[in-house]
């Protein structure tokens, strides 16, 4: 994650975040402290398109899906049994899916060539 510029911000679990290139950071998700990954942060602040994208490219990897949240205004990946995925269900298994997705979003949603 260093390569990606993403760092771990310590609240009720670990969040995911970006600087970003705006007034607030990316938010890649949340590992909570019960070990369920929770991806909607992604989608808050008015970035639900992209992540709809990067939650799609996670769920391909666990065959997943992208589940809307809040009346379809927010979005997050579930299991296939539309579960909140734990973070074995992502790693080790999909560790560079994960890692691909991130830079991916980070990059569209910060404009820049490479993420770091």
């Amino acid at each position: 994650m260093d390569r990606l510029g993403v760092y771990v911000d310590r609240q009720a679990g670990l969040n995911l975040k970006h600087p970003g290139s705006g007034d607030r950071p990316l938010n890649l998700g949340t590992i909570r402290k019960d070990g369920f990954v929770d991806t909607g942060p992604a989608s808050w602040w008015g970035r639900l398109e992209p992540a709809r994208r990067y939650n799609g490219r996670l769920a391909t990897a666990i065959g997943g899906k992208v589940a809307p949240l809040m009346k379809g205004t927010e979005c997050a990946l579930r299991t296939a049994a539309d579960r909140t995925p734990r973070l074995t269900d992502l790693l080790p298994a999909h560790e560079e899916a994960w890692l691909e997705a991130m830079e991916t979003y980070i990059r569209e949603m910060t404009g820049q060539e490479s993420p770091a």
